[in-house]
Parts: C-alpha cells; structure tokens; sequence
C-alpha cells in the first residue's frame, strides 16, 4: 500500500512538473537565443544564459508547488488509509463480542 501510494504521487508530481516547465521553456524569447547566436555563442553558452536564466524562478515556482501537492496527496492518502484500518479493526472487534 505504501510503495504504490508513492509510485502514483511520485508520477503525478513528475509529470505535472515536466509539464509545466515544458510550458515555461516554450516561453522564452526567441529574440534572446537569435541575438546570443548572432554573436556566436555555442549551444551550451545559449542554453545557460538564455534559457536557465529565464526558467530559475519558475523551477523554484514549481518545486514548491509539487511539494505541497505531495504533502496534500500524503495527507489524504495517510488519512483514508488510517480510516480504512480503524473500520477493519472496529469490524474484528464487534465479531469477537459475547
């Protein structure tokens, strides 16, 4: 129960962050790259001036957003599995009863 619990907010978080850096890198200027190849600049140089530069707050944006998505999602599957327990251990209880 705990390792699929993990499995899904894991993949649910992974994909809804890739997602929306996708999102994000789609909106970076085309303007920047063309000026920073204009002046010569490799494609590393590109990428980590034009690219990263432009995508640091939104990583940090969508890093505390899949965190308190996790936590949320860990609460309410914690939650639902303590429920499920205290109804099987209620049911064992009144079946042992005199």
């Amino acid at each position: 129960m705990f390792f699929s619990g993990f499995v899904s907010i894991y993949l649910i978080n992974f994909l809804t962050a890739s997602k929306l850096l996708k999102e994000y890198a789609e909106e970076v200027e085309i303007k920047q790259l063309e000026a920073m190849e204009s002046l010569g600049s490799s494609k590393f140089i590109i990428y980590k001036n034009a690219i990263l530069s432009n995508l640091k707050p939104q990583v940090v944006s969508i890093y505390f957003l899949t965190l308190e998505s996790s936590i949320r999602g860990a609460s309410v599957l914690g939650f639902s599995r303590s429920r499920w327990n205290r109804s099987k251990i209620v049911a064992r209880a009144e079946s042992f009863e005199v």
